[in-house]
């Protein structure tokens, strides 16, 4: 499955992980990091970042981000560790 997510500078997704979804970033555009439990990883445009399932994480705009997500086809596989902001 392929996704392209947006996010926007100074923002980030919700804090979750995974049950069976693996997951691999592209970054098309921006700059940020992806917080683990145990590390950040840094990225800019080029760079890829793998996820496994359970490994919590939250992706960071540093810069308005475009990332494509390519990843295993579970589209109800997320659970929320912590929202930033109002879930709609």
């Amino acid at each position: 499955m392929l996704k392209e997510l947006y996010i926007r500078e100074g923002y980030q997704s919700s804090y979750h992980y995974h049950k069976n979804k693996d997951e691999t970033m592209l970054i098309v555009r921006g700059t940020g990091y992806i917080e683990f439990d145990d590390r950040r990883e840094y990225f800019e445009v080029g760079d890829t970042i793998h996820i496994k399932p359970y490994e919590k994480h939250t992706i960071v705009a540093s810069t308005d981000t475009v990332l494509y997500e390519a990843s295993t086809p579970f589209l109800e596989d997320t659970t929320r560790v912590k929202d930033f902001y109002p879930v709609r």
